[in-house]
């Protein structure tokens, strides 16, 4: 997938959000999705799947991994964010209706994890975990800082690509479990990292994704651990090294399923759903067409639907396909948890429409064309009672 296509779809998919998200963080997250970059990471060792590649599907907040980052803010509006509170629950973010759970619930912890270089702190401040996903608060307290956590500045030149960051903003990291590094491992074979911005510069979400396939082999999140991240922030010559147990502190209902479904020199199969009550998981097999392996050309995108018509928002995906091409791919789609226990849930398939420049095609807001496909779509009953009871406090 092209970086501007990523970017595209980022945009679209960051609009569907649940509508109680504050002003202020859907024109944060717009200054992010504006302009993508990835932060230095140290390079993955040989621990490699033969025969796999990994591909990272577009989500509402992030890349999978590597991560977003907005352009420089401008004085007048690094003065005014200035004045927004440091954000230290995920109840504030309010864009994140499984994240407000972890809140509301007692399902999130405050860990003792703090580090101070001179006038400048950083700090996390809640966690939350399920199994599926590690959501970790960074927050950054000081003076001096000349943008936001995220923000950087990508320019091309005849030299390649050159990133830049503000004073105050992250520019590089280390990210471990039990003190081994996650980029020591390829990219199917580790946890999806992402970050996203929230309504305050001086706080983000730091999110790692536990896939399925992890199980059989590569570095995958346990049911207790330790977490560790080294942050290179710019203008202070020292990383600073937090620390923080972590362990599953919600329960979980999964779903074996077995339902195919064909079109166009495509097999697709739906395998698992696994709900919790911070996030919804999918996981898919495809098998591609020999004309078209892995959908290069024309990618295939998924949606989940509530009983009420409630597009379940994307927060995450990765998908792993044969580099032999015969268009194998197993795909881990992860969603916001459902608004409320539902009888039925339903798959909708769609590709976007490609334009010649390679990009997707945007309607008048900004959104995503989609072209539908009823052949792949599958409604799934669900056990309306064990949901209402994970649901439910």
């Amino acid at each position: 997938m092209k970086p501007n296509d990523l970017e595209q779809e980022l945009q679209e998919l960051g609009r569907s959000s649940h509508d109680e998200v504050p002003e202020l963080i859907r024109q944060r997250q717009d200054q992010v999705y504006a302009s993508l970059a990835e932060l230095p990471v140290p390079a993955p060792a040989s621990r490699r799947r033969h025969g796999r590649a990994a591909w990272g599907a577009a989500t509402a907040a992030a890349l999978l991994i590597g991560v977003i980052g907005s352009a420089y803010v401008s004085k007048v509006m690094a003065a005014s964010l200035k004045n927004v509170p440091i954000i230290s629950s995920f109840y504030q973010l309010a864009g994140d209706l499984g994240l407000q759970t972890a809140e509301q619930r007692g399902l999130a912890w405050k860990p003792n994890a703090s580090v101070t270089q001179g006038d400048v702190t950083l700090s996390v401040s809640e966690i939350a975990y399920d199994g599926k996903r590690l959501s970790l608060l960074i927050s950054r307290d000081g003076d001096g800082f000349e943008g936001g956590l995220l923000d950087s500045h990508t320019v091309q030149d005849v030299s390649g690509t050159v990133t830049t960051y503000p004073i105050g903003a992250i520019s590089g990291m280390d990210i471990r479990i039990d003190d081994i590094a996650i980029h020591d491992y390829a990219m199917d074979q580790r946890p999806g990292l992402m970050m996203k911005p929230t309504a305050s510069p001086d706080t983000i979400v730091l999110e790692l994704h536990n896939y399925g396939w992890l199980e059989e082999q590569g570095l995958r999140l346990g049911e207790a651990f330790d977490w560790s991240g080294s942050f290179k922030i710019e203008g202070v010559d020292d990383p600073f090294v937090l620390q923080a147990p972590v362990h599953i502190n919600t329960e979980t209902v999964r779903m074996s399923i077995d339902e195919t479904r064909e079109w166009n020199g495509y097999r697709f199969q739906l395998r698992q759903l696994t709900f919790s009550p911070l996030t919804t998981s999918l996981q898919t097999r495809i098998e591609g067409s020999e004309a078209d392996p892995f959908g290069k050309d024309v990618p295939i995108r998924f949606e989940l639907w509530d009983e009420q018509d409630t597009i379940l928002t994307a927060i995450g995906g990765l998908g792993t396909h044969d580099e032999a091409g015969l268009g194998e791919s197993d795909d881990e789609l992860l969603f916001d948890r459902l608004p409320q226990a539902s009888a039925h849930l339903t798959l909708k398939a769609f590709t976007p429409i490609v334009e010649p420049d390679g990009t997707f095609r945007t309607g008048p807001e900004g959104e995503l064309v989609k072209r539908y496909i009823p052949e792949l779509e599958v409604e799934i009953p669900l056990d309306r009672e064990r949901l209402t009871r994970l649901y439910t406090p």
